[in-house]
């Protein structure tokens, strides 16, 4: 029970330093902020409040290629402001209090550590599975036909189907 208890705290805590960290990013950011996918790629954008009429409801009918060019064009005259792109990501800084910040990243930098991840996770069930049928230690590997209760490499509790 004091385990258990110990996890879901440990979970809380983790949870709540998230939001933490989260809420002090977001107040180093503009106050607007959109999130549109487009062309290929997610584009994440900041925008200080004077450029807010860009987003509202009634300009929604302005296209995304519209916008990007807007900012574009908003970024590329001001002295000082950042731009790089490589590879499909992009980043166009410009003043935090009266400019926009733009980040694009393309689909398949967030599709692939997602792809892995759950290739990952099918793999390692899969393992996991077929050591428990073949009577193995789910941690090593060994062989625990001869010898239930523990195992003699690592030291892990056999599991209830290899010791019958």
């Amino acid at each position: 029970m004091k385990h258990r208890l110990l996890n879901i705290l440990t979970v809380l805590a983790l949870l709540l330093c998230l939001a933490v960290v989260a809420v002090w990013v977001r107040s180093y950011l503009p106050e607007q902020f959109h999130l549109r996918s487009h062309k290929g790629r997610i584009l994440l954008i900041f925008a200080a409040k004077q450029h807010g009429e860009w987003f509202s409801p009634q300009a929604w009918n302005i296209s995304t290629d519209e916008l990007v060019h807007s900012i574009y064009l908003h970024t590329g005259g001001e002295p000082g402001s950042i731009r790089f792109a490589f590879s499909g990501f992009e980043m166009a800084l410009t003043d935090r209090d009266s400019g926009f910040w733009f980040f694009a990243v393309p689909h398949w930098a967030v599709a692939l550590p997602l792809a892995a991840l759950a290739g990952w996770g099918w793999w390692t069930r899969r393992r996991r599975s077929r050591r428990e049928t073949a009577g193995r230690c789910l941690g090593c590997g060994y062989d625990l036909r001869g010898s239930p209760g523990r195992c003699p490499e690592c030291g892990t509790a056999a599991s209830v189907s290899t010791s019958e």
